[in-house]
């Protein structure tokens, strides 16, 4: 799949931006069943190979990471969407659309486990934007 190789052409480039650390990836490809299964979006650059979930710990947590990777404008015009997620992981997408879109994953007591999006990189305390 080309979705794939893009993909991987990216992480090399977060590798090298992260200091040649270790990449430890949770997430890349998922089928369509797999994605409904686990609770993904319906329209989850998952299912086409553009995406990526991971954690690089000996550069450092995934604020750090999402901080580090923002600032850097030729990596950011090759990323659609980079999340920093639940204080959790971290989630790329290079997805054709290059929109370089930047959020915070987290979930809101009111709404349950449902995950919530804000534009920009927020401090989280745990799961929960920080007050």
């Amino acid at each position: 799949m080309k979705a794939i190789r893009v993909a991987a052409h990216g992480m090399e480039k977060v590798r090298s931006l992260l200091g040649d650390k270790a990449i430890r990836i949770s997430s890349g490809y998922r089928c369509p069943e797999l994605n409904t299964a686990i609770g993904g979006s319906k329209t989850s650059d998952h299912m086409e190979g553009f995406s990526v979930d991971f954690r690089c710990d000996g550069f450092g947590e995934p604020y750090k990471i999402v901080e580090r990777l923002m600032n850097e404008a030729d990596f950011m015009a090759s990323v659609d969407q980079l999340i920093f997620e639940k204080s959790s992981w971290v989630h790329v997408s290079f997805a054709p659309a290059h929109r370089k879109e930047v959020l915070t994953a987290f979930e809101a007591p009111e709404t349950g486990t449902k995950t919530q999006y804000r534009s920009g990189l927020h401090a989280l305390n745990g799961k929960y934007l920080a007050q």
